[in-house]
């Protein structure tokens, strides 16, 4: 007999969220939290510094552009983007043997940290391989510096072929105009409704189907050409440990009508729009793509990744199990407040060595954990 530690990855979810921003509700955020599009979330400060104008290189009919640079007292966002002017080859080798982070170097010579990747993006049409672009993070420039260098060292080998390499891109300073930051405004506390179960994803009466996971919209910034909402799951630390859940990729899991019950189109937004998470709460955004729709909108949520305490299960592998073989197991194990129903086991080579693979039943609904041990 052998005993497995199961951490299922996936709790179904199913919220309702009445969004009320366009009623009179908003207040001004006590703390004066702006967003810059293209960079995201920043903190409104007289001090705070930009790009003066995009600045590009040219090489072998590669194009490097730094789009954009906020500098704040705190911190370097650099938004910058890489295009193949011309088709690229099909064929042939990739060169994977350049190593590097971008980085920032002042006119003293002295260089700056780099902090992180906050962002990263396509540029063209979804798998046209026209180009990347990245958001990255440094430590800030000085006050009294506003002449600085970005280099780039490595392409990614989007294309076969040699890459040219050690990019190299000047650029200037000056305060940030007026209008650049975005204000964002708080709205009033909302409350998230469990969806009944005769609704999209059927949910067993005598479970929860909030899992005890609240949402709400916290704040939004008004755009020309829509709204980012910004908003927050919460939960409780005898049910989830810290940071253990988040937001399922959005696309397949959100959906928004307004009031007359017609579709709202949207976009995803990305990590660097959200505030940083919190031990017992993680952000999330999403663009509403236009302003043409009727107050209040209804958000669903339908899913989220959630880490749970290990729950022990136990199934007779043999004494010689092989890789491609599979195990009825057919047992039932309470989880997090719902009933998953193990049906079968497969045992499975990946690069980390063997792992087991379960198909499992949560209400109506059949899916796959891999790695659960």
């Amino acid at each position: 007999m052998q005993t497995l530690r199961a951490k299922p990855a996936l709790l179904l979810l199913v919220i309702l969220l009445a969004l009320t921003l366009l009623t009179g509700v908003a207040y001004a955020l006590g703390k004066a939290l702006g967003y810059i599009p293209g960079i995201g979330m920043v903190e409104q400060t007289s001090t705070l510094r930009s790009l003066d104008k995009p600045v590009s290189v040219e090489r072998d009919g590669i194009r490097l552009t730094v789009l954009n640079v906020i500098a704040s007292p705190t911190s370097t966002s650099v938004r910058f983007q890489v295009e193949w002017l011309t088709p690229p080859p099909t064929s042939g080798d990739y060169d994977s043997s350049c190593q590097g982070m971008p980085g920032l170097q002042l006119a003293n010579g002295s260089s700056l940290s780099f902090v992180q990747t906050t962002d990263k993006f396509m540029v063209g049409d979804p798998g046209s391989g026209a180009g990347y672009g990245y958001v990255v993070e440094f430590a800030p420039v000085p006050a009294d510096q506003n002449d600085v260098t970005f280099l780039y060292s490595c392409l990614v080998p989007l294309a076969p072929g040699p890459l040219p390499r050690d990019w190299k891109i000047p650029f200037h300073l000056i305060s940030a105009p007026e209008g650049m930051v975005l204000t964002v405004v708080t709205v009033a506390a909302t409350e998230s409704t469990p969806v009944p179960a005769t609704e999209a994803i059927p949910i067993p009466p005598e479970v929860d189907p909030t899992h005890r996971i609240g949402m709400s919209i916290d704040s939004y910034v008004p755009m020309d050409d829509g709204y980012l909402l910004i908003g927050s799951m919460q939960w409780s630390a005898k049910d989830y440990p810290a940071y253990g859940v988040s937001p399922m990729p959005f696309m397949g899991y959100v959906h928004v009508v307004d009031a007359n019950g017609q579709e709202v189109a949207w976009e995803e937004a990305f990590g660097n729009v959200t505030p940083q998470n919190e031990e017992y709460r993680s952000y999330w955004a999403i663009k509403i793509s236009h302003k043409d729709f009727a107050a209040p909108l209804t958000i669903t949520l339908g899913a989220v990744d959630a880490t749970i305490a290990p729950v022990p299960f136990r199934f007779d592998v043999g004494a010689d199990p092989k890789p491609g073989q599979s195990w009825d197991i057919n047992q039932d194990i309470q989880i997090a407040g719902s009933l998953v129903h193990f049906t079968k086991a497969n045992l499975t080579v990946s690069e980390a060595g063997l792992d087991f693979q379960f198909d499992v039943q949560v209400g109506s609904t059949t899916r796959q954990f891999d790695n659960l041990g």
